[in-house]
């Protein structure tokens, strides 16, 4: 049994509901340990399961709503689905505010009993000590890079008419206005994915050069007219940080929207892109 452990029902029915794994801390287990933090189901505070130096923050959930099948079901259906996966996001912030470092678990980890989260303590205590010494003091920002067609080829555009060879001299007439034209399309067509290339790259570099790490998810940009999603990037930002990488989201912002590449910043989020060894640092 967890030291810390707060019962607030023991029936056989009762499932255990997976949060994070965080560090023993006096303050974090006071907190746990007077039901402070509203669990996905209503009346069930989180608690504490502990072993091998570690916390697991638990909740009680029913049987009938999170064992294996009913569970499969509840993530299909959207509208019962949302009001549980707002309230497991809502648990894993409140503890982002009061504890250095967590390593946040995905929506739907649930366990039969305390010994089996106990056992996963046991079982990955080298890596979970591990993670937790690189993510404390740490936050996690994202940043979503959007294109925006008109403004990228209007500034595009503008840099070829700059760059072009005067043309040859020729008969003037329809046709080779029309040529003239499509061969002008053409060329901004070809700056405008030369800019935001470079735009973006630019964006990775220096939101890189302030993190600890960024994990950089791509996404296929909607067509030319509407505003695309290009990426998702997530950095790791020491908390002492916060400010200086909020001030160099806003230049950002500032410096390439006027070319078509618009930047959006949230956060501070739990590390969930951090939790893991994929990401590019």
């Amino acid at each position: 049994m967890g030291a810390f452990q707060q019962m607030s029902r023991s029936e056989t029915s009762s499932l255990l509901y997976l949060y994070c794994i965080i560090n023993p801390d006096s303050g974090t287990t006071e907190l746990l340990s007077a039901g402070g933090i509203p669990g996905v189901e209503d009346g069930e505070p989180l608690f504490v399961v502990e072993s091998a130096g570690l916390l697991a923050a638990v909740s009680h959930v029913p049987s009938e709503t999170f064992s294996e099948e009913p569970l499969n079901e509840l993530l299909t259906d959207l509208p019962r689905l949302a009001p549980y996966a707002i309230r497991h996001e809502q648990a894993i912030r409140d503890l982002c505010e009061a504890v250095p470092a967590l390593l946040p678990m995905t929506f739907g980890m649930v366990y039969r009993s305390e010994a089996g989260v106990q056992e996963l303590l046991k079982e990955r205590a080298g890596d979970f000590h591990a993670r937790l010494a690189r993510l404390r003091g740490q936050q996690e920002w994202e940043i979503k890079v959007f294109r925006r067609p008109a403004e990228l080829l209007a500034a595009a555009a503008a840099s070829t008419a700059r760059r072009s060879e005067p043309t040859a001299a020729g008969p003037d007439g329809p046709g080779r206005a029309y040529l003239l034209q499509r061969l002008h399309e053409r060329r901004s067509a070809e700056e405008a994915a030369r800019m935001a290339a470079e735009m973006l790259g630019a964006v990775r570099d220096r939101i890189g050069a302030v993190s600890s790490s960024t994990h950089l998810e791509t996404v296929d940009s909607a067509a030319v007219g509407d505003v695309g999603l290009v990426c998702r990037l997530a950095a790791l930002v020491p908390a002492t940080g916060a400010g200086a990488f909020r001030r160099l989201a806003t230049d950002l912002t500032q410096q390439y929207e006027p070319l078509g590449m618009a930047l959006e910043l949230s956060g501070p989020w739990a590390p969930y892109s951090f939790v893991t060894d994929d990401d590019d640092a």
